[in-house]
């Protein structure tokens, strides 16, 4: 008889790259980032804010408690920039702009992913690419006592 168990998926969110080219978006002082991060769209969690612009990095580690009653296919990202908008993109009234967002697939259970993700975002009609994210996860079986 199978026992019940629960699905923890380990994040470790490393840094990202290319990050609002230069030629765009002219050098500030005051860009920090942050990535946004569900498996549920109730569920949002965010990494601390990183002024390493165009290249930040978190280094930030989490476990996220699924729940098997939802679709949990995707982890959902998004790079946030805090402060410093250019005319290009003057971001909104409080100074946070989304640089851009991945949908990954989730690993099978028990198996470790890595990679380097494209970000997309959003521009009129279409999308356009703005740099990557590096992350990676594993999906693990607890079981229930």
């Amino acid at each position: 008889m199978e026992r019940d168990y629960d699905v923890d998926l380990l994040l470790s969110i490393d840094h990202a790259e290319g990050l609002d080219n230069p030629s765009s978006y002219p050098p500030a002082t005051t860009r920090d980032y942050r990535v946004v991060f569900w498996v549920h769209p109730d569920d949002q969690l965010a990494t601390s804010r990183d002024g390493g612009s165009p290249d930040p990095a978190w280094n930030q580690k989490c476990r996220i408690k699924l729940d098997k009653s939802k679709d949990c296919r995707f982890l959902y990202v998004e790079v946030l920039r805090y402060g410093s908008s250019s005319e290009s993109n003057p971001g909104t009234s409080n100074g946070i702009s989304l640089v851009g967002r991945a949908r990954i697939p989730l690993p099978s259970l028990s198996c470790k992913t890595s990679g380097r993700y494209g970000l997309v975002r959003p521009e009129e009609d279409a999308y356009k690419a703005e740099g990557h994210i590096i992350l990676s996860m594993k999906l693990v079986k607890i079981d229930k006592i």
